[in-house]
């Protein structure tokens, strides 16, 4: 699904009226369920890594909020930011992606572990 096609405008028409209509405190689980069924529309395969990378940020956010000490805290940030790089890595290696791209992404991640380990 691409943002400038008609799919996209009925999958935003839909998502902001139950979004609107939606209680407060059911909204943010409207936002995920639908970033969900969005990436599932593109690829179905990336399903599984969105789900993965959710636990993982909602479990380092957790760890983030409950510990005292401050190393416990930049573990858990650390690992956030890591699946997150994971993730975009993968995301980067789809074949619908130019090849040019791929390179550049990857070379960005590279230089980004290398500052993360010193």
């Amino acid at each position: 699904m691409r943002f400038n096609s008609f799919e996209f405008v009925v999958f935003f028409a839909a998502f902001f009226l139950m979004f609107v209509l939606a209680p407060k405190t059911y909204r943010p689980l409207i936002v995920v369920m639908a970033s969900y069924v969005f990436y599932a529309a593109w690829r179905a395969s990336f399903l599984l890594l969105l789900l993965a990378t959710t636990a993982v940020d909602f479990s380092s956010a957790l760890v983030i909020d409950l510990a005292k000490n401050p190393l416990t805290r930049r573990a858990a940030l650390a690992t956030a930011l890591t699946a997150r790089q994971v993730d975009f890595a993968v995301l980067s290696l789809s074949p619908e992606r130019d090849p040019k791209d791929r390179v550049l992404e990857w070379e960005g991640i590279l230089a980004w572990l290398e500052r993360m380990l010193q």
